[in-house]
């Protein structure tokens, strides 16, 4: 997008993200849970998203964090492309999952909120904003 969305662009584009984001992270999460579990575990070598409880409730828990983490995207990512803030902040929060969640299991999960948080501090210094329009 070449030029400054309005305000309601900007935020319906934060939402799309926040939700995006959450449902990216969920998934891998279970993903590398599941692939960190111990061979003596029943669950071991099975697969997550066959069990209807575990998509349900990872399902719930995204959208639940969407709209918890959709504030902090809004009033962090703000005059920023929402794009370039998801990709910024999401491969941020994607390396704490991957890197915590085999060493730590569900708080790999607690702590993806505190890296997002993080990730979008960064974003918020690297990401360049939208070029002011000269009139």
């Amino acid at each position: 997008m070449s030029h400054r969305p309005t305000f309601d662009e900007e935020l319906l584009s934060y939402l799309g993200v926040s939700f995006a984001s959450a449902f990216t992270f969920a998934i891998v999460f279970v993903i590398v849970h599941t692939l960190s579990l111990p061979k003596s575990d029943a669950a071991y070598g099975s697969n997550p998203f066959a069990n209807p409880f575990i998509s349900q409730v990872m399902c719930f828990v995204a959208g639940a964090s969407a709209l918890v983490a959709f504030p902090f995207y809004a009033w962090l990512g703000r005059g920023l492309p929402a794009d370039r803030v998801g990709w910024v902040a999401g491969a941020v929060t994607l390396v704490w999952i991957i890197a915590a969640t085999p060493f730590l299991g569900p708080i790999g999960w607690l702590g993806s909120y505190a890296a997002l948080l993080v990730g979008l501090i960064v974003a918020r210094v690297v990401v360049r904003p939208y070029p002011q329009k000269i009139t």
